[in-house]
């Protein structure tokens, strides 16, 4: 397997890198461009979304010093079991459920009817392709906000629906330097050109995969994320607000480690807390850290929880903005004095640390 890289792992929801699961029976999936997570939900044939340079790219998978995957499509979140997951523990629900996109509300209607009298909850959610964000406009006291997804349990009272809670799910994918076009115009040419051979064409180049593909933008994803992750985090409990959860591959929490100084989880019940906070005074806020299954044998790989945490939004902020500068302060001190001394020393070579504090 080629190291230090960046592959194409999953292209249109089928696993190709580093284990080639996909077999020749998957290759009109690659020809007819379809999505299988928004077919999934949506019950019947949709394309991939995305545009011609990033065509069909689920996930990279990188391999400098262990092989990670790294989601790059919210679709690609679309996993119905995990989504169910999510959806009861938000509403703490241990019944049946049925989830649908709001877009198939009303082709679904009856359906749903006949399950909410059979006991079942119904819910529906809004993203951005199905239905369109649930967005807040910016006012002189809030930022603007959009929520990735929205979950809405309904209930029936003859032929109207009836709903009042809500709650949020936003799924973190990760930025990639760089462009994908070179890796999708090579595998585009390659399915083309062998169709009946192309798994065993793109085993005997898997460059392919990895064309001009540089490394994830780490450092400004978190950035970029966390005020929004804390905001919406407080969101949780508060009014009509049931609970809020955000979905992280497990490749973006082990990245955001630094971040958070190496954050120690305890287990609590079915799920972990960070060390330190109270377990019973918690607001139902979730980070629920996913994997793709990749032992399972299928190319289409589901999606597996590795750990459901009950985040507390202060200790999440202590962790940020307390422990990491005090880290810094205590033992990184040096680092920057050499720093400085080394630059120094390159204008003006006289130079020295002045042993007064």
């Amino acid at each position: 397997m080629p190291q230090g890289r960046n592959f194409i792992g999953e292209w249109f929801g089928h696993r190709i890198f580093p284990t080639i699961k996909a077999s020749e029976q998957d290759i009109s999936d690659f020809l007819s461009h379809e999505c299988p997570f928004l077919s999934q939900v949506l019950r019947e044939s949709r394309k991939c979304v995305k545009s011609e340079n990033s065509l069909g790219v689920c996930t990279i998978t990188t391999t400098t010093v262990e092989t990670k995957d790294w989601m790059v499509c919210p679709y690609r979140s679309l996993d119905l079991p995990f989504l169910n997951r999510v959806a009861r523990r938000l509403f703490a629900i241990d019944g049946e459920i049925l989830v649908y996109p709001v877009v198939s509300l009303a082709e679904r209607i009856n359906e749903l009817k006949e399950a909410y009298a059979a006991g079942v909850t119904p819910i529906v959610f809004f993203q951005d392709k199905l239905g369109g964000e649930i967005n807040l406009s910016a006012t002189p006291q809030s930022p603007e906000l959009s929520f990735d997804i929205t979950l809405v349990p309904l209930r029936f009272v003859d032929d109207e629906i009836r709903f009042r809670k809500f709650g949020i799910y936003e799924v973190q994918t990760m930025d990639f330097h760089g462009s994908y076009r070179h890796a999708v115009t090579a595998l585009r040419n390659a399915v083309d050109l062998h169709q009946k051979d192309f798994t065993k064409v793109l085993a005997a180049n898997p460059e392919w995969m990895g064309r001009n593909i540089e490394g994830p933008n780490i450092a400004n994803v978190f950035k970029r994320t966390f005020y929004q992750l804390v905001l919406k985090f407080r969101l949780a409990g508060h009014g009509e607000c049931e609970g809020v959860a955000l979905g992280l591959p497990a490749a973006v929490w082990d990245s955001w480690a630094p971040h958070l100084n190496a954050p120690v989880l305890v287990p609590f019940e079915d799920y972990f807390v960070l060390e330190g906070t109270e377990p019973g005074r918690l607001a139902n806020s979730w980070i629920y850290v996913f994997e793709t299954e990749t032992a399972s044998e299928g190319s289409r790989e589901s999606l597996g929880v590795r750990n459901a945490i009950r985040v507390d939004v202060g200790a999440l902020l202590a962790n940020a903005f307390n422990d990491v500068p005090e880290y810094i302060t205590t033992n990184l001190i040096t680092f920057i004095h050499q720093s400085i001394l080394s630059r120094m020393k390159q204008a003006y070579p006289q130079v020295e640390l002045d042993d007064r504090a």
